[in-house]
């Protein structure tokens, strides 16, 4: 079993993990995430690993280098994971990406529902 860190109430909003039925229909082996005020929980993390987005906004399950607390809710929204276990994630999934891509989208891809 594999521990995630999911979305939190911080002090400057509410960044919970959607619950519900989701699709993994876009995916990337790394990116650049930042937003917000560093000074105000914001973040700039460049070389986020093996993401794979389950929402239009932006929420995604992905590697994590920058904490080890998982298992608690400290995220903006994503499924922090582990960099071991999100490329396993990453290659069980669908779409497949090709190895001549950097990304790939399709419809369809591989269902997840999440729980609160």
């Amino acid at each position: 079993m594999v521990k995630a860190a999911t979305g939190a109430d911080f002090s400057t909003g509410k960044y919970l993990t959607p619950a519900g039925h989701h699709i993994t229909n876009y995916k990337r082996p790394s990116r650049h995430m930042a937003a917000g005020n560093l000074a105000y929980n914001g973040y700039d993390l460049p070389g986020v690993p093996w993401i794979i987005y389950i929402t239009e906004s932006g929420i995604a399950f992905h590697g994590t280098y920058w904490h080890n607390d998982f298992g608690k809710a400290r995220s903006h929204g994503c499924i922090n994971l582990p960099s071991k276990a999100s490329k396993w994630l990453y290659r069980w999934t669908l779409p497949s990406v090709p190895y001549t891509e950097q990304s790939t989208y399709n419809v369809s891809g591989t269902h997840v529902d999440i729980s609160k």
